[in-house]
C-alpha cells in the first residue's frame, strides 16, 4: 500500500516528529510512505528513512492562493496515486477535501489538538476514519461535532522506545550537556516544547523561583525553538526571569531530548490550553522521570497520581511548587509502564489496522461473445472485437491490474487500488479466437464460466420463451479449445451448471446437481481445481449461496450491476458490470464507481 500523510510542516513538534516515526515504521514493513508538506528540518531525516518527501503549500492559510493549491495538490495526488491519505492538520485536511473530490482516496485524519469549534475545525470529522490521540480528544469531537462513533478510533501517540529507552542513551551528549549549562549537582527541571503562550511559561518561571527558595540548587530549563513571530513573547520571558532573579535556561530546539529528560529530575507540562496527548509526559515517564501537568486533556490518560507524577490547577505556580519538591521521592518502573499502553509500536500496529480497514475493491466486468457479427438479437451480449480491445486498452493504460477471479478472492485483503477481473460467460468459441489474442497482448487475465451441456441447448428458453435460437446456434468452446486456453495460463475455467437452468424454476436438488457436477466434470475432464461460480441469468435463491458454498467453490458471482464491496458483499453473490458495445458509456461506468 502506498500512504501519503499530509501535514503544514516538518520542523520540531509532536506531530511533526510522529509522522517522521510512522514514515520509518511503514517502511520498515513494506509500504510506500510518502509525505506531503512545506519543508523543514525533519525532512533530510524523513527522506534518509525511506520516505519520499514532496514539497507543496499545504500550509498558508491565504484563501486567495487556495484555489491554486487544490488544483496543484490534485495534480500531484493523481500521479502519486496512493491508497490512503492521512491528514494530520486542518489546512491539509480542507485541500484535500476538495482535490480529492474526483479522486475518491480513502481519507483518515488524526485529530491531534483542541482545536477551536467552528465550521474550519469540523473538516477533520469529515475524514472517512479519524484517529484521535486520547479520550478527552474523542470526547471533544463528538460534542461539538457528532462525530460518528464507528469512524472513531483512539491511538496514542507511540513513543519511540528504542530511542526514549535508559539502556539506549548518550552518555557522553549528557555530560557534554551538563557541562554547558552548568548541571552538575544541580536539581534540574525542565520543559519541553516550541515556545508559545498556550505552554504557559510564565508559571514554570514563577514556579522554579518558588522551588529555588526551598532548594537553592534547582535551575529551571526551558527546552524548545521560537518562532519568529514569538519573538516579542520570548523576550517578555526572559524580562520575567530577570526581575525575579530565578535561573532559568534556554536552551533552544534540542536533538537529544531523550538524555535532556533523563538527567533532569523532575518534568513539568504547565499548558494553559488541554494536551491532545502529552506526549513528552509519555516520553519523560518512560525514562523514569516524573511529570507535573495541569489537570487537563490527554496527560490525564497518562500521568497515575502519587505514583508517576501529579497535577495541579492551570496557573498555580505555589501548587507546582509543591508538587516538584513531593516528585523527589517518587520511584517507579516507567519504561515498562510506557511500552505496555504508549509504545510506537502499538500505535504503528492500529494505525495500519485502520489503512487496510480500507479494502480496495475491485472491478468485475461480465462478458458473454466478442466478434464482429451484428445480430440485433445478441446486441446485450456481444461485443465487436474493436470495442473489446478499447476497452482492455483504456483498463491497461489507465494503470488497472487484472486477476482471475480466484485469485481476486485468495487476494482480497491485499488487492491494488485499480484491480479488475474480466469474466466471461457460458462458453464461445470467440473466447479463445478473438478475446484470447486482445488479452494476451495487454497481459490481462480472464475467468471463463463453462456450461457442461453446451452444445445443442438453446438454454434462452429457459429465460423467456422470446428468447428461443438466441445462443444455440453460436458456435461454443470445444474441450480442445478449454485446454488451449488454460495453456495461456492467463484463464481461469469457472462453473456455469451443466445445463444453464432457471434456478427460480427448479428444485434445491436439481440446483445440487447441477452445480455439483458441473464442478467434478470440469475438475475431472481438465485437471484443475474448479473455485469459481456463475448463476446462470444471474438469478438465484436466498438458500442458493449456502448450496455453492457447501460444494466447495470459494465465490460466485451475479449480475448485480455494481462495484464489489468486500466489507458488505458476500464472496457468493458478488456484483459484476455488464459489458456491451459502448466505449465512453464503459470509461464513465468505471469512473463513476
Amino acid at each position: 500500500m502506498k500512504i501519503v500523510q499530509l501535514l503544514p510542516e516538518l520542523n520540531e513538534g509532536g506531530v511533526e516528529r510522529g509522522t517522521v516515526e510512522l514514515g520509518r515504521e511503514l517502511v520498515k514493513q513494506g509500504f510506500e510512505s510518502v509525505v506531503i508538506s512545506n519543508g523543514g528540518k525533519l525532512v533530510k531525516q524523513l527522506e534518509s528513512e525511506g520516505s519520499l518527501h514532496v514539497k507543496f503549500d499545504v500550509c498558508s492559510k491565504n484563501p486567495l492562493s487556495a484555489v491554486n493549491r487544490v488544483l496543484g495538490l490534485r495534480k500531484i495526488l493523481k500521479k502519486l496515486d496512493a491508497d490512503v491519505l492521512h491528514v494530520r492538520s486542518r489546512v491539509p485536511a480542507w485541500l484535500v477535501y476538495f482535490a480529492n473530490k474526483t479522486l475518491g482516496i480513502p481519507v483518515v485524519a488524526t485529530v491531534h489538538g483542541f482545536n477551536s469549534v467552528s465550521s474550519y475545525s469540523r473538516i477533520m470529522t469529515k475524514a472517512d476514519k479519524i484517529i484521535c490521540v486520547s479520550g478527552s480528544i474523542k470526547n471533544y469531537i463528538q460534542k461539538h461535532y457528532d462525530a460518528p462513533e464507528n469512524k472513531i478510533t483512539i491511538i496514542p501517540r507511540g513513543i519511540d522506545l528504542e530511542k526514549f529507552n535508559p539502556a539506549n542513551l548518550d552518555a557522553y551528549f549528557i555530560t557534554k550537556f551538563k557541562k554547558e549549562y552548568n548541571l552538575e549537582k544541580r536539581f534540574v527541571v525542565t520543559t519541553v516544547g516550541r515556545i508559545t503562550q498556550l505552554k504557559d511559561l510564565e508559571t514554570f518561571i514563577k514556579t522554579i523561583a518558588i522551588v529555588q527558595k526551598s532548594l537553592p540548587n534547582a535551575i529551571g530549563l526551558i527546552v524548545g525553538g521560537v518562532r519568529e513571530d514569538k519573538q516579542n513573547y520570548f523576550e517578555s520571558l526572559k524580562s520575567l526571569i530577570k526581575s525575579l532573579h530565578v535561573e532559568v535556561l534556554f536552551t533552544g530546539s534540542q536533538a537529544n531530548v531523550a538524555e535532556i529528560y533523563s538527567l533532569s529530575d523532575v518534568v513539568t507540562s504547565s499548558s494553559k490550553k488541554p494536551e491532545s496527548f502529552g506526549r513528552s509526559v509519555a516520553e519523560a515517564l518512560a525514562l523514569n522521570t516524573p511529570v507535573i501537568a495541569t489537570n487537563h486533556g490527554g496527560v490525564l490518560d497518562i500521568i497515575k497520581e502519587n505514583i508517576n507524577g501529579y497535577f495541579v490547577e492551570i496557573g498555580d505556580e505555589k501548587e507546582f511548587a509543591k508538587k516538584i519538591l513531593q516528585a523527589k521521592e517518587l520511584k517507579f518502573d516507567g519504561y515498562d509502564y510506557v511500552k505496555e499502553n504508549f509504545s510506537l509500536e502499538q500505535m504503528v500496529e492500529k494505525t495500519i489496522g485502520i489503512y487496510k480497514s480500507f479494502k480496495n475493491n475491485p472491478i468485475i466486468l461480465m462478458y458473454h461473445s466478442v466478434d464482429n457479427q451484428k445480430l440485433k438479437r445478441l446486441r446485450g451480449i456481444r461485443v465487436p472485437l474493436r470495442t473489446f480491445e478499447k476497452q482492455i486498452k483504456y483498463l491497461s493504460d489507465n494503470g488497472y491490474r487484472s486477476f482471475t477471479l480466484a485469485q481476486m478472492i485468495e487476494e482480497k485483503d491485499n488487492l491494488p487500488k485499480k484491480s479488475v477481473v474480466i469474466t466471461f460467460d457460458d462458453g464461445y468459441k470467440d473466447n479463445l479466437a478473438n478475446a484470447l489474442p486482445i488479452l494476451k497482448k495487454y497481459n490481462f487475465k480472464a475467468t471463463i464460466f463453462i456450461v457442461i451441456n453446451r452444445f445443442n441447448n438453446d438454454w434462452a428458453l429457459y429465460r423467456k420463451k422470446k428468447n428461443a435460437n438466441i445462443v444455440n446456434h453460436i458456435e461454443k468452446l470445444t474441450d480442445a479449445d478449454i485446454e488451449t486456453l488454460l495453456k495461456s495460463n492467463l484463464i481461469e475455467i469457472g462453473a456455469h451448471t451443466l445445463n444453464h437452468k432457471n434456478f427460480s424454476k427448479i428444485s434445491d436438488k436439481e440446483k445440487i446437481e447441477e452445480i455439483s457436477k458441473s464442478k467434478t466434470i470440469l475438475e475431472k475432464k481438465f485437471d484443475i481445481e474448479c473455485k469459481t461460480f456463475s448463476y446462470p441469468f444471474g438469478i438465484y435463491e436466498s438458500t442458493d449461496k449456502k448450496i455453492v458454498e457447501d460444494i466447495g467453490f470459494i465465490g460466485a458471482v451475479s449480475t448485480q450491476t455494481r462495484k464489489v464491496d468486500l466489507e458488505k458483499d458476500s464472496l457468493f453473490l458478488l456484483p459484476r458490470l455488464n459489458v456491451k458495445n459502448e466505449y465512453y458509456k464503459f470509461i464513465r461506468k468505471l469512473k463513476k464507481i
